[in-house]
C-alpha cells in the first residue's frame, strides 16, 4: 500500500517537473482526493507547490482526480483521462528534455505565436523566447506556435517544419541519434 502512495506522489512530482521544464502546463483548477475522502481544489501552480510541500511533510498521498487538462506549447489543450495517459505525457516530456539537452537542432528565429486574443507575436531570439514563456506562464496564456518554422541541424542546411507532428519527428530523430551515439 505504501508503495502505491509513493508511486502517486512520485507521479505528481514528475508531473510538476514536466511543467517546470516547459513541456506542458496543467490547466487549473486541479482536484485531489485526500486520504480522509475529502477533496481539495488547487487553483494555480503556486498553490500546488504549497500543498505538495505540506503533503510531503504529513506523508499524505492525495490522488489526482481525472479527467484533467494539459496544454503543450503550440497545441490546443488536451484532456487527460487517467494516470496512464498522464504518464505518456511524462514520457514525451522526457524525450523533449533529451532533445533540448543534446542540441541536435536549433530553431531559426523569428518564431511567430498566435495569442488567445487572435493577435500574433513574433519572437526574434532565444532570450526573448524565455522572457515571453515566463510571462505566458504567469498569465496562464497558452499561445500556439505558428507553422511553418525552420530548424537547423548541426552541419546541415536549414529545414522547413510544416507542423507540430513534423517537429515531433525531429525530436524523435534527435533522441534516436543520441541513443546510437551513446552505445
Amino acid at each position: 500500500m505504501r508503495l502505491f502512495f509513493s508511486f502517486v506522489l512520485l507521479s505528481l512530482t514528475y508531473s510538476m517537473s514536466a511543467q517546470k521544464e516547459n513541456c506542458f502546463e496543467f490547466i487549473y483548477p486541479l482536484t485531489f482526493e485526500v486520504s480522509d475522502g475529502s477533496t481539495l481544489k488547487v487553483d494555480n501552480h503556486r498553490a500546488m507547490i504549497k500543498y505538495k510541500s505540506s503533503w510531503k511533510q504529513n506523508t499524505e498521498s492525495p490522488n489526482l482526480k481525472f479527467p484533467i487538462k494539459v496544454k503543450w506549447t503550440g497545441k490546443d489543450p488536451m484532456i487527460v483521462e487517467s494516470q496512464e495517459i498522464l504518464d505518456r505525457h511524462m514520457d514525451r516530456c522526457k524525450k523533449y528534455q533529451v532533445a533540448q539537452k543534446e542540441n541536435c537542432f536549433e530553431f531559426i528565429y523569428p518564431l511567430a505565436f498566435e495569442l488567445s486574443d487572435g493577435s500574433t507575436l513574433e519572437v526574434d531570439n532565444h532570450r526573448a523566447m524565455i522572457k515571453y514563456k515566463s510571462s505566458w506562464k504567469q498569465n496562464a496564456e497558452f499561445p500556439n506556435l505558428k507553422f511553418p518554422i525552420k530548424v537547423k541541424w548541426t552541419e546541415k542546411d536549414p529545414m522547413v517544419v510544416e507542423s507540430q507532428e513534423m517537429l515531433d519527428r525531429h525530436i524523435d530523430r534527435c533522441i534516436k541519434y543520441q541513443a546510437t551515439r551513446n552505445e
